[in-house]
């Protein structure tokens, strides 16, 4: 590049200029940017210009003595403080946004709102909007007391102006909108300008970067003649709006809105989300995004943090909710080596070795042939510390640049030397600065508690500042089966305790200024770890936090389960936008977890691109026709059918109902014979409103969409035929009308997993809302339909990430699982692994990872400390409830204990804490159970109690 003599005389470096742009001199002698023809195709334009820090004449110096020139810099996190300075400085600074270009000043001084206008040639008269960093600042400075709740976390972060009316506590500048009691305000889905916000501590003034009259900015070039007017210019390149700047929505009135100008976000987004804030969600739904929750104050110790993460408190307490898409929580970017991790960004991919650490040459090699993003190693002593140095060094000389993680427990000695070679560091803050619950100690005073963080800030400190230093990254990661003693007291072995540890950790790396972490909260329950990640988010939204998150669900186990348990809890949180980086956990080598990763990731990523008990089913097409003219005892079998003397008889691992497409014909007996005998014993049998015309099989359940329902032709079969209706959920509310005037025994909610249109779980979840909405009481199963070719793989991850997200909230009853070229085994157990996954019905033993912070396969259970031992069996039941009362105090001060297992049932009810295997079984029946009451014989209830 040929730059003139006189002002590369006076420019010290040049740094970042970018194909697209080039120096000229002006008349003025100024330095001007001039942009060149359209970028080549896939590039796009970075900063255009930044200067070395501490330059010989300074970044405003006159170069060539006409025109003072600002510094340019890149809208990035680095620089931000600069332009907080700046605003606390009462400058007029450049930036971009999420729509254009525009010119921000702190809307609390005076002198600074003059500039804006005297820059822009504005009568003063002329409204100004004010930014701020987020959507729980707004009160501060206008009324929203009259707005749904939830409404303006729908329509912001975003290209949004909404008119409120002015707070009378405002502290805005009165010279800001003279003689107006309303202020229109924005939250730019823009990292930059939201971090100044934050960083200022006020709102900012902001208007379009151009003078008035004249068109908006989308590049610095567009306003280049306004440059010397400010102190600072921060360039993002040429932003994609179109220069088309925010769309404005009046909100000044209750129960009304006005649309007063068009801009990137037309009118049907806005009707979208002002009409889904105004929904009521059921109890135990999911909000596809949700940005807040209420957090409870229990009483039960001092704790500020979430209880239960309950759905029904949405429309009371301010809860976002899309129903109708996925959309990723927006975070912030954590750089972890050169993989980014953030929204930004595709979901990354992670494991871990298996190989010893100070087993150099295997661990390379593991790691070569991985293809993760990213690889977890357990360094668990200063040897294997010193090994990390040789393992990094071996991976430079053979080009592989993966980033590495250490995975510590105990060691925070060991943290502290791995740093310095390994990208990320992983803590558990359960066993980091201490072990974790050995309840040598009970009792916890506040001042206790206050001694516990001060010995885990010294502790810590050391490591977040050689993390800085070095430009590490950080997972915090709590384990649901080793939180501290401390945690335990005050919380329990819940979620709610799960989230407060991390915070104690995450507090002190805010107060340092660290902020390239990640947390996570795994449990080997999906349940509660599904439960867990949605109050830190809650939790994380109400603090202002943007930290990305890492998901898995702790030593899941190994093949089928264990691929179901992860699908269950991370396709769960997926389904919702949760999540940036994942780890498929399985008792099996550590490449056997790379696959089903990669299918989960993509399975989250779709879900974030589509727009719009009582029994479970598996469907056994032709399985008459397969086996009648060998033996009915093996069809019995495949529906795992107890047989006595040749008959079919139930039990819990039993299936409830099959689904047959096509009736054998009436001149079958002995088929037929083996279907009455299958109703019989109460096992139903569900049939096609057609085939039960053509070839009528008494007592058979009849299935009918809502066409065949609204047309009456059902009422010409015989009287006390239980239907069971099929529905979408995307349909028209009007057409489920019917549903008021229907006598169901169920409803299958079946919406084509491969639909486009409309994600699954939200039809679902709309589903849900409406029968809520209506009083229908309809038990409702969950029937999937995988096509020909489907990979065994893709259809146990299909359904654990489809129906489990559902299931895990206690939506739905059953699920019915369809797949033609399946086996019947494989799809019944399959089912029944996603019943046991969601805490619905237990068939199997469940056998929980086992904890090992030593050799890095850490499960969410772990060998306890023996307490007592050679125990009558007469006396063991009282020993175990005492047990229980002194380890697992719910919640609360230590002076607050629960005095007999009654009050511990009674005290689990009314806080509402997770504890699932309680739950199973005291507070929750299986549903299965609940509907063979219904319709089973009076020997089948008894034979149930």
């Amino acid at each position: 590049m040929n730059v003139p003599t006189k002002i590369a005389g006076r420019l010290p470096l040049l740094l970042h200029l970018p194909f697209n742009y080039r120096l000229h001199l002006p008349p003025s002698g100024a330095v001007r940017l001039a942009t060149l023809p359209t970028p080549p195709r896939g590039r796009r334009p970075g900063p255009c210009l930044s200067l070395v820090a501490g330059m010989a004449q300074g970044p405003e110096k006159n170069l060539g003595g006409a025109v003072k020139v600002p510094a340019v810099r890149p809208a990035t996190e680095a620089h931000a403080e600069e332009a907080i300075e700046a605003i606390k400085g009462g400058k007029v600074i450049a930036v971009p946004t999420d729509t254009l270009y525009g010119f921000a000043c702190d809307a609390c001084s005076s002198d600074a709102v003059s500039r804006i206008y005297e820059i822009k040639g504005r009568k003063h008269t002329s409204p100004l909007a004010i930014c701020v960093g987020d959507v729980s600042d707004i009160p501060r400075y206008a009324v929203t007391d009259h707005l749904p709740h939830g409404l303006l976390d729908a329509l912001l972060p975003g290209p949004v102006t909404v008119i409120l009316k002015r707070g009378d506590s405002s502290i805005l500048e009165k010279s800001l909108n003279p003689g107006l009691d309303s202020i229109g305000v924005r939250v730019p889905d823009s990292d930059f300008i939201r971090v100044i916000c934050r960083g200022s501590g006020s709102a900012l003034a902001l208007t379009s970067a151009n003078l008035s009259g004249q068109p908006s900015s989308v590049s610095i070039n567009d306003f280049e003649d306004l440059w010397e007017s400010c102190a600072n210019v921060y360039d993002g390149g040429i932003l994609p709006s179109g220069r088309a700047g925010s769309t404005i929505v009046d909100l000044t009135e209750l129960g009304k809105y006005r649309i007063l100008r068009i801009g990137r976000l037309v009118k049907e987004d806005i009707e979208c989300s002002i009409h889904l804030s105004k929904q009521r969600w059921r109890v135990g739904a999911v909000p596809a995004s949700f940005m807040a929750l209420h957090g409870r104050e229990s009483g039960l110790g001092s704790g500020k943090a979430m209880d239960f993460v309950r759905i029904s408190e949405f429309q009371d307490k301010g809860i976002v909710n899309l129903c109708i898409k996925s959309v990723r929580r927006k975070t912030r970017t954590a750089m972890v080596g050169n993989v980014a991790l953030g929204s930004q960004h595709p979901i990354r991919i992670q494991t871990i070795t298996t190989t010893d650490t100070k087993d150099v040459a295997a661990t390379v090699m593991r790691i070569a042939d991985m293809g993760a993003d990213i690889v977890r190693i357990t360094v668990q002593g200063k040897k294997e510390a010193d090994a990390c140095f040789e393992i990094k060094n071996s991976l430079v000389q053979k080009n592989y640049n993966i980033p590495l993680v250490a995975d510590i427990h105990f060691a925070p000695s060991v943290a502290l030397r791995v740093a310095e070679c390994f990208e990320k560091i992983r803590v558990n803050p359960g066993n980091f600065a201490d072990r974790w619950a050995q309840f040598e100690k009970f009792e916890y005073t506040e001042d206790d508690h206050q001694k516990e963080l001060e010995h885990i800030e010294e502790v810590f400190s050391p490591l977040v500042e050689k993390c800085k230093k070095y430009g590490r990254a950080m997972r915090i990661g709590t384990n649901h089966g080793s939180l501290s003693d401390c945690i335990m007291s005050y919380y329990g072995d819940s979620p709610r305790g799960m989230v407060e540890s991390a915070f104690e950790f995450a507090r002190i790396c805010r107060k340092l200024d660290y902020h390239n972490s990640v947390f996570s909260m795994k449990a080997s329950n999906p349940v509660v770890m599904v439960q867990a990640y949605r109050l830190l988010v809650a939790e994380m939204y109400v603090q202002g936090w943007d930290y990305p998150l890492h998901l898995g669900v702790t030593e899941a186990g190994e093949g089928e389960d264990g691929r179901m348990k992860s699908a269950i809890g991370i396709g769960t949180l997926l389904q919702d936008g949760l999540g940036d980086t994942i780890r498929v956990s399985l008792t099996e080598p550590p490449d056997e977890e790379i696959d089903p990763c990669r299918r989960l990731a993509n399975l989250g990523m779709r879900a974030a691109e589509l727009q719009k008990g009582v029994g479970e089913e598996v469907d056994y097409r032709g399985v008459l026709h397969r086996f009648r003219s060998h033996s009915p005892e093996t069809f019995y079998r495949s529906l795992a059918a107890k047989l006595v003397i040749g008959m079919p008889f139930k039990d819990l691992a039993t299936v409830d109902s099959i689904l047959l497409r096509e009736l054998p014909p009436v001149d079958d007996a002995e088929a037929r014979l083996a279907l009455k005998r299958l109703i019989d014993v109460s096992m139903g049998v569900i049939t096609p409103l057609e085939e039960q015309f053509t070839k009528p099989l008494p007592n058979a359940m009849v299935l009918v969409n809502l066409k065949e329902l609204s047309s009456g032709a059902f009422k010409l079969l015989p009287e006390g035929t239980r239907l069971v209706v099929s529905v979408r959920g995307d349909e028209p509310y009007g057409e489920l009308e019917i549903l008021k005037k229907t006598d169901a025994t169920m409803l299958l909610h079946n919406l084509p997993i491969t639909e486009d249109k409309f994600s699954r779980v939200h039809a679902a979840r709309r589903l849900f809302e409406y029968l809520q909405e209506n009083a229908l009481d309809f038990p409702v199963i969950h029937h999937l339909e995988f096509p020909n070719g489907t990979h065994r793989d893709d259809l146990f991850l299909g359904a654990g990430t489809n129906a489990g997200a559902l299931l895990v909230d206690g939506l739905g009853d059953g699920v019915l699982l369809e797949a033609p070229d399946q086996d019947f085994e494989f799809l019944r157990n399959t089912s029944f692994n996603l019943l046991q996954g969601c805490r619905m019905r237990n068939t199997d033993n469940c056998h929980n990872g086992l904890h090992c912070e030593w050799t890095g396969r850490d499960g969410g259970c772990r060998f306890w400390a023996v307490i007592k031992r050679g125990i009558a069996m007469e006396q063991a039941t009282d020993a175990l409830i005492q047990l229980i009362k002194r380890s697992r105090p719910m919640g609360g001060s230590s002076h607050r204990r629960v005095e007999s297992f009654k009050d511990f049932v009674v005290k689990l009810q009314s806080i509402e804490l997770l504890v699932p295997e309680i739950q199973s079984m005291v507070l929750r029946v299986p549903p299965v159970l609940l509907r063979v009451c219904c319709y089973g014989s009076a020997d089948d209830a008894m034979a149930l109690d």
